[in-house]
C-alpha cells in the first residue's frame, strides 16, 4: 500500500512539473499596466507618442495570447511592452 501511494505522489509531483512550466505572462502584464498609467498620467501619449502606442500595441498582442494559452508567445509580447513603456514613461518625465 505504502508503495502504490508513493509511485501515485511521484507521478503526480512529474505532471504538476510538466504542468507548471507553461507559466502565465500575467505578472509581466501587470508590470507593464501600471507603468502605462504612469507613463499616460505624465502625458506620454503625446510627448512619447509612437513609444506608448507601440507599448499599447505590445500589450494587447500579449493579452491576446495569453488568453489563447500561448504563454511562451504572450510572454514575448509582453517583454517587448515593457521595453516600450519604460521609454515613454521616460520621455514623458
Amino acid at each position: 500500500m505504502k508503495k502504490c501511494f508513493f509511485v501515485l505522489m511521484m507521478v503526480s509531483f512529474i505532471f504538476a512539473g510538466i504542468i507548471g512550466c507553461a507559466t502565465s505572462a500575467a505578472p509581466q502584464i501587470c508590470e507593464v499596466s501600471k507603468i502605462l498609467n504612469e507613463a499616460w498620467e505624465n502625458g506620454a501619449d503625446t510627448k512619447a507618442s509612437m513609444e506608448y502606442y507601440s507599448a499599447q500595441s505590445y500589450l494587447k498582442s500579449a493579452k491576446d495570447e495569453e488568453e489563447e494559452y500561448d504563454f511562451d508567445a504572450a510572454k514575448v509580447f509582453a517583454a517587448k511592452a515593457l521595453e516600450q513603456a519604460k521609454k515613454a514613461l521616460e520621455k514623458s518625465k
